[in-house]
């Protein structure tokens, strides 16, 4: 059940950030071009950045009370930090392609490219924090999941769990 409801707000966020993207494709001049692109995924990228900051803190908040590992959880921050960084790289392209979009990109109301790139990144994040909260609030288990199982093969937590899961099973088959 509680992955069911995990996968019922992904589908959800899925199906959002792609009806908005493709709504305001349709009312791009030029629907395919580089600057389509990158006005598609403002609100994606808005609401992911902001998504990964507030389940990370849902998650490091799960890990101090189910792991006495400090350096565990350390890791983890660092594995969420970097995944943040990775989400604001979408700024540094907009930022590099800044007279591009503000030359190629316009729309049926008039407005430029950068300003629909902005103004629908600032709707995603929004978006991203509230969609997030409502989510980690209802939810009990780890959201990034990703990015915690490798920090947890990286570290070998997993290992160690599954060697002492087939320990416990050889113990019991011969009742050692």
């Amino acid at each position: 059940f509680k992955d069911s409801q995990y996968n019922k707000f992904k589908l959800a966020n899925i199906l959002i950030w792609v009806a908005i993207g493709s709504i305001i494709i349709f009312f791009l001049d030029d629907p395919i071009s580089l600057g389509a692109l990158i006005v598609f995924l403002a609100f994606r990228s808005g609401a992911t950045l902001s998504m990964r900051f507030i389940f990370g803190i849902h998650d490091v908040k799960l890990m101090k009370h189910q792991v006495s590992d400090k350096k565990l959880t350390k890791i983890i921050s660092l594995v969420l930090r970097i995944g943040i960084i990775v989400e604001l790289l979408f700024l540094l392209v907009w930022g590099i392609l800044y007279r591009y979009l503000s030359m190629s990109v316009k729309t049926t109301f008039g407005l430029e490219g950068n300003i629909l790139a902005l103004f629908l990144w600032i709707t995603g994040f929004i978006y991203g924090i509230i969609f997030s909260v409502i989510q980690s609030s209802l939810s009990k288990q780890f959201l990034l999941k990703n990015e915690i199982g490798i920090v947890l093969v990286l570290s070998g937590q997993l290992v160690r769990e599954k060697i002492k899961d087939k320990t416990n099973i050889v113990k019991r088959f011969f009742k050692l």
